[in-house]
Parts: structure tokens; sequence; C-alpha cells
């Protein structure tokens, strides 16, 4: 069993750095300033807006992906303020901010201008304005006004300036808002359009009289969703680089779709002055990068073969990209394959050697190894995740891995220590409960194992791994019904995820019914052929059926594969014993006791095979010392 069948999506991005580009592109630099308002601390008549935060962070990443240096692109939103204040998205600070990203531009230059939030447009006011988080709705100097931006735009010397707008919501009061009774607001807030020889293009998220609409999936306004998912390559699939015009065709008619098959509606996002600046690309697309980032996404939602199809690909596109060589390899853990893992691992180090990513994910593919067949190195793995602490001591990889390889020696408090770092670094994150979770599983604590996967679960109800785990859990605490209804919740997300129907089938062995056992044991083993925990058990559920030749074939087959596995010498003595075949059941016994010399029940049931051969002498001795074993427990 293992606590390393899920991802923090958070986590990974972090992983990558910014894209390289070329030095063939523009001469002069990208500039942006994003403003997101989620919610309006003075007008509390306007509605919140949940996934305003989110489109302009994930612009801004996608940006950084796209060319533009870190300190080129200012995030304003209310969760980028709270670590400075200088980003809270009030009018005065957004009036700085915009006044010092247009000063001193070379005509090389590019600047981008994005805005999410609620806009307003007033009666017999040809105007519109954008409210800031301190908005006023009765008091307009509180309002920033499109008209004045645009004309601060129109000065810069920017050749290429594109402000993005999703405002256009012609619903921006809240249900129990009393502004319309002393407010007197048009209905239609989409923006004016710039003067066309300003120089400014500007893209809004809807046309005139139409609603812009969120998507409740992707945690995004439609709009932006799609801006985002086209500078990201698929607004231009075939190129190295991606225009307003490309970036506006993919939006349009991406937008339309959604609109009309989400919502029964029209929402035509719309480009005012695209012939000034169609042709300039907004960013610089890095292929290999961004392949990364599909796999990244594919991981978050536990698709590892998907995701290594992906990372493939980066590789052969990019065959020098460390990063993609190491992720490869940590796909290839999470899926199980750490023969597959460790050669990449190897690339992606030769590459570059200080790749803390690439040292965590061979660390785990020791400690996968070792689940699998005791062909792991528990020495390798916690020297691999300490050396990618020690080079990026934020990498949660680190952490997860090494707490694993700690638990599995019994080095419970340094595990814990691990786990609760991984926590401590990304507290919204399922990763570290699920580790922590199988530390004290480890342990034997199984309701405090219980308690981390709970939480799991909460913060990620598609985490199948821990379904499966605290599946395993409640078998530990003889509640079989919680154990099948979790194993089969997993299952229902994860229909291959092998565990689940191994865990499965050992709370029906314990309920005695063995022909589901049987069968879950059977899907468990043809999911993974190579999984001899699940031989071992479905050998266990012939064994109480009295099929002993049956039983036997599976605990030989579980041996093949992990030539360590102490348990399985065990089981099979016990069958030789039942068919009276007493040396094969001893030599199986005495090397269960080599590999585990404590094992009670190993010496117990070779004092039985030398009872079956008449040795009463060398019975009593195995007695005695199964006795003595068993006291000590």
């Amino acid at each position: 069993m293992t606590c390393t069948q899920r991802i923090a999506y958070g986590v990974l991005l972090a992983v990558l750095p910014a894209a390289a580009h070329a030095a063939d592109g523009p001469k002069g630099e990208p500039y942006a300033l994003l403003v997101g308002v989620r919610q309006y601390s003075e007008a509390k008549e306007l509605r919140q807006l949940p996934y305003a935060e989110n489109d302009m962070a994930e612009l801004a990443r996608v940006l950084h992906d796209g060319g533009y240096k870190a300190d080129n692109v200012v995030l304003m939103t209310q969760t980028a303020g709270a670590d400075r204040l200088r980003y809270l998205p009030l009018k005065a600070r957004i009036r700085k901010e915009l006044d010092l990203l247009i000063k001193n531009r070379g005509e090389d230059d590019t600047v981008l201008l994005a805005f999410a939030g609620h806009g307003v447009v007033f009666k017999d006011d040809p105007d519109s304005y954008f409210c800031p988080a301190d908005a006023q709705l009765d008091d307009k100097d509180t309002l920033l006004s499109l008209t004045e931006i645009y004309r601060g735009l129109e000065k810069c010397k920017a050749r290429t300036k594109v402000l993005l707008v999703d405002a256009c919501r012609n619903d921006p009061l809240a249900d129990k808002s009393r502004a319309p009774e002393k407010l007197d607001l048009e209905s239609v807030t989409r923006p004016p359009e710039p003067t066309k020889d300003g120089g400014v293009a500007a893209f809004f998220s809807c046309s005139r009289g139409q609603k812009a609409f969120e998507d409740d999936r992707s945690r995004h306004g439609a709009f932006f969703h799609y801006v985002i998912e086209g500078l990201q390559g698929e607004a231009a699939p075939d190129k190295d680089d991606v225009t307003l015009l490309e970036l506006g065709a993919y939006v349009q008619r991406r937008v339309v779709d959604f609109a009309r098959a989400e919502y029964g509606a029209d929402q035509k996002p719309e480009i005012s002055n695209a012939s000034a600046q169609g042709t300039a690309a907004l960013v610089r697309l890095d292929r290999a990068l961004l392949l990364a980032r599909k796999g990244q996404a594919l991981l978050a939602t536990h698709r590892y073969d998907q995701a290594i199809a992906e990372f493939t690909e980066a590789v052969r596109v990019k065959p020098d990209s460390a990063e993609a060589h190491a992720l490869r390899g940590l796909a290839f853990v999470l899926g199980r394959k750490p023969d597959k893992a460790i050669p990449d691992c190897d690339e992606a180090l030769r590459i570059d050697g200080k790749s803390a990513l690439a040292f965590a994910a061979r660390g785990g593919a020791y400690v996968e190894r070792l689940h699998q067949n005791d062909d792991g190195d528990h020495k390798k793995a916690v020297a691999d995740c300490s050396e990618a602490i020690r080079l990026n001591p934020g990498l949660v990889w680190g952490y997860v891995f090494r707490s694993e390889a700690l638990a599995d020696k019994a080095d419970y408090d340094a595990a814990l220590a691990d786990a609760e770092k991984a926590i401590a670094l990304e507290p919204r994150s399922p990763l570290g409960y699920d580790c922590r979770g199988y530390v004290w599983y480890s342990k034997k604590e199984y309701g405090k194992a219980i308690d981390d996967f709970t939480e799991a679960v909460r913060l990620d109800p598609s985490d199948a791994g821990a379904l499966a785990t605290r599946g395993a859990a409640w078998n530990d605490k003889e509640d079989y019904d919680k154990a099948i209804d979790d194993c089969t919740e997993a299952i229902r997300i994860d229909p291959k995820l092998a565990r689940a129907f191994n865990n499965r089938g050992w709370a029906w062995d314990n309920r005695k019914e063995y022909d589901k056992a049987i069968d879950d044991y059977t899907e468990a083993i043809r999911l993974d052929p190579t999984y001899a925990l699940a031989f071992c058990n479905r050998g266990e559920a012939w064994g109480w059926k009295s099929e002993y030749d049956k039983a036997i074939d599976d605990w030989t087959e579980a041996i093949r594969l992990d030539p360590n596995f102490a348990n399985a010498y065990v089981l099979r003595g016990t069958a030789w014993n039942r068919k009276k075949e007493y040396d094969k059941a001893i030599a199986d016994l005495t090397e269960a006791i080599r590999l585990v010399p404590k094992n009670f029940n190993a010496y117990r049931f070779r004092g039985y095979a030398h009872q079956g051969q008449g040795d009463e002498a060398a019975a009593q001795t195995d007695f005695d010392t199964a006795d003595r074993l068993e006291s000590m427990k």
C-alpha cells in the first residue's frame, strides 16, 4: 500500500520555470497589468465574483510562460494584496500601477491590460466604469473610467497596446441590493469602444446587450477561460506565437459554443481596432512547456497514462528538457511503474544535476519498487529525497516520498515530521494528509489514519487513492461495510485502481464471502499483473474454500514476484501441511523465519509440520519459540 497515488496541482505548477524564448523575437519587452476583483468592500450591493481572481492569477502564469518577465507582470487581486498592500485592487492603487505601466515604454514594447470584475454604465452617461474593490456606486469618483484608461493608453509610446475586459455583466447587483432604488443604471454594461486612431485594441467578453457567463467547471469566467486556453497555444496550434487576431477568432468561437450549450444564450466576444494590433504576437510559445503543463493537469486528476503521453511528447519536442524528463519520471512513479521512472530521472539529472524534482521522483521510484517486489533501496530513497529537499526546501514531493520511506522502516517520528512539513507547505492540498494517513496506518493507529484520509477526501472528493486506503483502515478496524463502501466509491472514481479492488476483496474475505473476494482479487491482478499482494490474498481466499492447489499456485506467483514476501511462504507452508507434504511445508516456513525471525506463526506452523513427520522434539521446540515470541508481541 502506498500514499503516492495522488498529486497536488499547485505543487507541480511551481516545478517548472518560466519559458526561455529564442532571441529572434521582438526587440522590445512585453508588460502586463492584471486586475481581478472578487469582493467589494464598500459597495455591498455588488455581488461577489468568485472566479475573477482565478482569471487573473492563471492569466499571469500563462504570460510568464509566454515570455513575460515576472517583474513585468503586475497582478492586483485581494489575495495578492494580502501579501503586499501595493497590489490591492483599490482605485488609487490601480491608477498608480497603470501610470507606471504606460510610462517610459518604447515603441517595440507590448502593453497588455486586463480587467475582471463588475462594470457599470449610468443612464445619460456615454462613459463606462470598472468597479475597483473600494467602489461606491453613488460616487463616480470611486470608479475607474474606461474612457480615461483609453486616453492613458493612447499616450503610451508602445506600438502594441491591448485591453482585455470581462466586466460585461448586466446583473452586477446582489439579489437583495437596494441600489436600484437610488441608482439610475443601464442594464447593458459592455464598455464603449476605444477611438480608432488611438492605437489601442480592446477585446470585450460579449457584444452589446449580452451577458458574460461563468464556467463553474473550470472556475473561470468563460471569456478568460478561453483567453487563457488560446494563449497556451490552442489559438495557434502550428505556430510559435499567438496574435490578437488568432486569439480573438479562437475565443469568439469557443465562447459562443459554450454559452449556447451551457446556458442556451448568446455571448459573442468582440474586438475593436484589431486591424491596428491584430498581427502583433501577444505571447511566444514554448511547446515543450505547454505539453508539460497539460501533463500536470492530467496528473492532478490522476490520469497517469495520459500525463505520461503528454510528457513523452514534451521530451520529443525538447529532448534536453530536464523538467520534462523529471515530470515523466514522477508520472511513472504515481502510475506504479518505477522501473521506467528511474531512467527518466537519471536523464534529467544528467541534463541538470540540480533538478530537485528528479531527485524526489527517483527517491519515490525506489520506494515504489520496495512496495512492489522488495527490489528497491531504502537508503537510496532517503538520500535522493534529502537531496531534493536540500536543493528545494519548498518541494513537497521530497517530504512525501521520504516520509513514506521512513514509515516503511518504522522510523515513525521522522516520517510524521516529514508528512507534517508537507501539510504546512500545501495546507489546502490532500497530498500531505494522504501521506500522514499512511504513516498512521503503518503505525497501526487506524483511527488517526481514517481522520487524515477523510480530510484528504474532503479537500479532493476525487481522491480515489485516499478512499481505497481508508477502506483498508476500516478493514483493520473490522468495520467491513464501511471498507466496502469506500472501496466501491474509489472504484467508481477510478475503475483502474487495482488496490481498491484488492482492499474490497479483503473486506469480502473478512465477511467470509469468498467468491466475491476472489472476483475482486482477480480484477486487481488483471489491472496489475505484478501485484504480489493480490495474488497472496486470492490464495488465502482459495485456501478458505479448501482449494489448496489453486491457493499454492497463487502463493507461488506472489513469491516469484516478491521473493522476500514472508507471509506468502507462511501461507504456502500451511497449505503443504494440509496436503501432508511436510518437507515442502518445513522448507517454506524455514524461509519465512529467515526473512522475519520473529514470525511466531511460521514457528507454530513448522511445529505442526514436524509433528506430522513424527518429530515431537523439533515440534515442541518450535511451539515453545512461537509462544515466547507471541508473548513479546
